[in-house]
C-alpha cells in the first residue's frame, strides 16, 4: 500500500493518563500526526473557548458522517471493491466498523487525477438527495512533494489573488473528470445538495472544486467571501455552508504559515477538542491552538484521543481504519477464506498488545 509511514517516537508525555487501549493506539501509530509541527508553527489564540462556543449536536453528527466519506475517498481498496463487500467490511473488527452513514448510498463513480494520481469518489445518498464528492488526503510521496510546493501563483489574472501552486496542479489533474462525473450525476439523480468533502490535502482540493478557489492570500480570501455572499444573497443564507475543522495538536492547518502571506478562506472554522466541537470566532480564524474552559468539556468520560493529531478527527481513528485496510488488502489477494485469516491476524495483534502492556508488535503494519 502506497502511503507515508513513520515509526512512532519512543518518547511520550509522562503526564499522559492513558488507558491500556490508548497506549496500544499510540504505540501502533505509523502515519505522521504533525504534533511537533503544531508545537512549532501553530499560534496560540488569546481567546478561550467556552460552552457558549459549542457547535450543535446536529452539526457534530453531520460532520462525523462526512468524515466517513472522506475515509472512503482515501481508502487503498478500490471503491468498487468496498461497495461490493460492504456487508463484510462493516462487521466488528473490519475496516468500516461503525461507518453507519454508508449503507443505503450508491457509488456513482471514482476518479484518479493525472497529476500525482490523486483519487476520489462521488457517492449518492438517495434518502436525503445529496451528492457527495470526496477528495483523498495525502497518501503517497509524490502527493507530499506537491503539498510542499508552496509557491504562490496568480489566480485568474496576473496581478490577481494568489494560490498554492502544488494544490492547484493536483486539482487541475482531477478537474475535468470530476466535473464530468458530477454533471452526469446531476442529470441522472435528484440532487438537493452537493457536499464536497476532504481531509488535509483533500480539504484544499475541495475548496478548489467548490469554485476554483483555494487557500491563498488575503485578496483570494476576500474574493471567496464575495462569491459566497453574492450566491447567498440570491439563493438564501443557508445555500452555501462551509466547514473547516481544526483539532488539538494538528499542525497541518498552520501550513503554509501566515507569515508567508497565506490566509485560509474560511473565516469561521471549527475546533475539535476531546470529543467536543467548537465554533471559532472569525477574529481567531488563523490560530491553531486554543484554551478550552472546563465548563465546555465532558468530565464524566475520558477523551478517546487525548493527544489529538492529524489522524484523529470527529471521533474517527484513521490509523486504525488504515491499519485494518492494510491487512485486509494483504490477506485477501487471490485467496478464499481470507475473512478468517484477517480476523485471526487482527486478534493476534490485539492479543500481542495486551501481553506486551500496550507495546505494538513490529508487524502491526
Amino acid at each position: 500500500m502506497s502511503r507515508i509511514l513513520r515509526r512512532p517516537s519512543a518518547s511520550s508525555d509522562p503526564t499522559d493518563d492513558l488507558t491500556p487501549a490508548q497506549k496500544r493506539m499510540y504505540a501502533s501509530e505509523k502515519l505522521t500526526n504533525f504534533r511537533t509541527i503544531a508545537k512549532l508553527c501553530a499560534t496560540q489564540s488569546t481567546y478561550t473557548l467556552t460552552s457558549l462556543d459549542l457547535a450543535s449536536a446536529d452539526l457534530y453528527v453531520r460532520l462525523a458522517e462526512f468524515k466517513q466519506f472522506v475515509m472512503m475517498s482515501s481508502c487503498a481498496l478500490s471503491p468498487q471493491i468496498v461497495y461490493a463487500n460492504l456487508g463484510i467490511l462493516m462487521q466488528s473488527k473490519f475496516p468500516l466498523e461503525g461507518f453507519d452513514a454508508i449503507p443505503g448510498t450508491s457509488l456513482v463513480d471514482a476518479f484518479l487525477g493525472t497529476v500525482a494520481d490523486v483519487p476520489g469518489i462521488v457517492v449518492y445518498r438517495g434518502h436525503i438527495e445529496q451528492l457527495v464528492v470526496g477528495f483523498s488526503s495525502t497518501a503517497t510521496i509524490k502527493q507530499a512533494l506537491y503539498d510542499m510546493y508552496a509557491i504562490k501563483q496568480p489566480y485568474l489574472y496576473e496581478k490577481g489573488p494568489c494560490i498554492h501552486a502544488g494544490f492547484w496542479k493536483m486539482y487541475e489533474g482531477c478537474r475535468s473528470e470530476v466535473l464530468r462525473i458530477v454533471h452526469r450525476s446531476l442529470q441522472r439523480h435528484r440532487v438537493r445538495e452537493l457536499a464536497i468533502v476532504g481531509h488535509s490535502m483533500g480539504g484544499a482540493l475541495s475548496y478548489l472544486f467548490a469554485l476554483d478557489v483555494l487557500i491563498g492570500d488575503a485578496a483570494l480570501s476576500d474574493y471567496w467571501q464575495d462569491l459566497v455572499n453574492a450566491y447567498q444573497a440570491t439563493n438564501g443564507k443557508g445555500s452555501v455552508k462551509e466547514y473547516c475543522v481544526k483539532t488539538l495538536n494538528d499542525g497541518v492547518p498552520s501550513l503554509p504559515s501566515v507569515s508567508w502571506g497565506y490566509k485560509h478562506l474560511t473565516r469561521t472554522p471549527l475546533y475539535f477538542h476531546h470529543g467536543r466541537l467548537f465554533n471559532v470566532p472569525s477574529s481567531e480564524c488563523e490560530h491553531g491552538v486554543f484554551s478550552v474552559a472546563d465548563d465546555a468539556l465532558d468530565r464524566t468520560r475520558r477523551p478517546e484521543h487525548p493527544r489529538g493529531g492529524h489522524n484523529y478527527y470527529n471521533g474517527v481513528d484513521a490509523e486504525r481504519v488504515i491499519r485494518r485496510i492494510y491487512w485486509m488488502a494483504k490477506l485477501s489477494k487471490g485467496t478464499t477464506g481470507w475473512e478468517e485469516a484477517y480476523l485471526a491476524k487482527i486478534t493476534e495483534i490485539e492479543q500481542a498488545w495486551q501481553e506486551d502492556g500496550g507495546v505494538a508488535p513490529r508487524d502491526v503494519i
